[in-house]
């Protein structure tokens, strides 16, 4: 992969911000009722509602239509998840904010596209002001498109006005990366700082 990046656009969830919704709702649950509410094989669980909120569908919606499936007292997790998200931002990772103020400071354009509510945004982006380095963020919500839909990608290198050739997309998922790759942009999957200081502030 080529090391010339001018700008990069970064994911929020596990990027920016380590997300640990886990930890919310452990707050109030034992352990046993946190794992039946993040249950993988729920085809309308905590995932589905995740995606559904990417898309734009607004939290009041996602809360209604998941308490009539689950019943009220299983939505009444989904509420408190909603309601105490803040907690789930458990910290940005290692080493990310120094790696901003370095971006920053060599001139790489930084752009935010958040797979996520604009709700979760501003509470991120009042938690964490290192956030506030970056140029702009999209939110997928505000959008009403969410990745790894191309559509996203492509509607964000139009509103910043990013040269794909020159531009490094950073995403929290291999699904994710793999849909940049396919429009032939440069994308990587997060590991950690490192790895992407690597990719834009290559030694000389």
């Amino acid at each position: 992969m080529q090391t010339d990046f001018s700008a990069v656009v970064f994911d929020y969830f596990d990027v920016l911000v380590d997300w640990r919704p886990h930890r919310v709702v452990g707050a109030f649950y034992p352990p046993g009722v946190t794992d039946m509410f993040f249950d993988d094989h729920d085809p309308h669980g905590y995932e589905f509602c995740r995606a559904r909120a990417a898309a734009g569908v607004p939290d009041g919606k996602i809360l209604d239509d998941y308490t009539r499936e689950h019943g009220p007292a299983v939505g009444w997790i989904l509420r408190l998840l909603l309601q105490h998200r803040a907690l789930g931002f458990y910290d940005m990772p290692v080493g990310m904010p120094t790696l901003l103020r370095e971006l920053r400071a060599a001139g790489v354009r930084m752009v935010g596209l958040a797979n996520c509510s604009e709700t979760a945004v501003e509470q991120m982006q009042v938690k964490y002001p290192w956030l506030g380095l970056l140029d702009g963020t999209m939110v997928s919500a505000r959008e009403c498109i969410a990745k790894p839909d191309p559509a996203l990608f492509e509607r964000a290198i139009r509103a910043f006005h990013l040269d794909t050739a020159h531009t490094l997309f950073v995403e929290n998922t291999a699904a994710n990366a793999a849909a940049a790759c396919e429009l032939g942009l440069h994308a990587v999957r997060f590991e950690s700082a490192e790895q992407i200081r690597a990719l834009l502030l290559p030694v000389s």
